[in-house]
């Protein structure tokens, strides 16, 4: 985002907290650190904000439901991937005939408890047999895609550091470079 870009994002965000002023500088921060994000992206982690969280974000908060968004907006939700799981396994999906899933993570959950070894297959009549893969489908899917989340947000990190470190002065100090260059 721009930084006029970022100044209406944190407008909005502004309104939904009125108690909290925003000083310049606070503004340089947030534009200098969400500069890699996009307007619409931008826009939508400070609706979703508005909605969960119960104080001012910060950087890192707007900055991992940006990632979340980013990474959950082309991933199923658990209860569609597992949906996707079980119509695999009714058309006859197996290790022999493997099925073209919609996103990696749900071969890797389906993967992760062994989907095509039968257990799954030999489960589908029995409703607590059934219950207890589900529960444990979805438990694997959301530990994976929360480690997506946390992988890109730290590979978005390791961008920024790496962008920002040529320019640094030996001993300077972070903050009060990212002010400098903010102005």
């Amino acid at each position: 985002m721009t930084a006029n870009e970022t100044a209406r994002v944190l407008a909005v965000l502004s309104a939904a907290y009125p108690w909290r002023d925003l000083p310049e500088a606070t503004l340089r921060v947030y534009a200098r650190h969400l500069e890699d994000v996009p307007y619409a992206v931008g826009q939508a982690a400070a609706a979703l904000a508005i909605d969960t969280c119960r104080y001012f974000p910060s950087v890192a908060e707007l900055r991992e439901l940006v990632v979340r968004l980013l990474v959950t907006d082309q991933a199923p939700t658990a209860d569609e991937a597992w949906g996707e799981l079980m119509r695999h396994l009714q058309e006859g999906y197996g290790a022999w005939r493997p099925p073209k899933w919609s996103h990696d993570l749900v071969r890797q959950a389906a993967d992760t408890l062994q989907w095509d070894h039968g257990a799954f297959e030999a489960d589908l009549h029995n409703p607590v047999a059934r219950r207890t893969n589900r529960a444990a489908f979805l438990r694997v899917y959301r530990a994976l895609l929360d480690r997506a989340v946390h992988r890109v947000a730290a590979s978005s990190h390791a961008r920024r550091l790496q962008a920002a470190l040529p320019s640094l002065e030996p001993g300077e100090p972070l903050a009060e470079w990212e002010l400098q260059e903010a102005s």
